[in-house]
């Protein structure tokens, strides 16, 4: 409950927004700011959790958001440790060529694109522009 909740006379349901709004922006807070044993205090004070127990929390969801990545990359998850460096340079290079492949489908799907009529007009301008600054004067 909010401190100060008892001297407030605002309505029950008003202040459990403010609650959830004062929680919602100290989780914000708390993903940015160096955590000292003050700061692990407060937290403690508004959340129902412990500052450590949401940290351990956070560390395994996004290990599981990282194995789900890497299995959707047809990597073997039980070979691959996150923690080896070997495993990471790998892990790396399978990103960089995802990333690749898909900016290049990307790019053959833009060129496959049918262009507008005013597209293939500006094109052509500036096509004939190009030959025309080529073409010497004397031809």
């Amino acid at each position: 409950m909010i401190p100060f909740a008892s001297e407030s006379n605002l309505p029950d349901t008003t202040m459990e927004d403010v609650e959830v709004i004062i929680c919602s922006l100290l989780e914000t807070a708390f993903e940015f700011c160096i955590t000292d044993k003050g700061t692990k205090d407060i937290h403690d004070s508004w959340e129902d959790m412990n500052y450590y127990e949401i940290v351990e929390k956070k560390q395994r969801d996004l290990k599981l958001t990282l194995l789900e990545l890497i299995k959707s990359m047809n990597i073997d998850s039980d070979d691959t440790d996150i923690n080896d460096p070997e495993s990471e340079e790998f892990i790396k290079e399978r990103l960089r060529q995802a990333r690749e492949q898909f900016e290049q489908r990307a790019s053959e799907a833009q060129a496959q694109k049918k262009k507008s009529k005013k597209q293939v007009g500006t094109a052509y301008l500036s096509d004939a522009k190009d030959e025309l600054k080529n073409k010497s004067l004397r031809s």
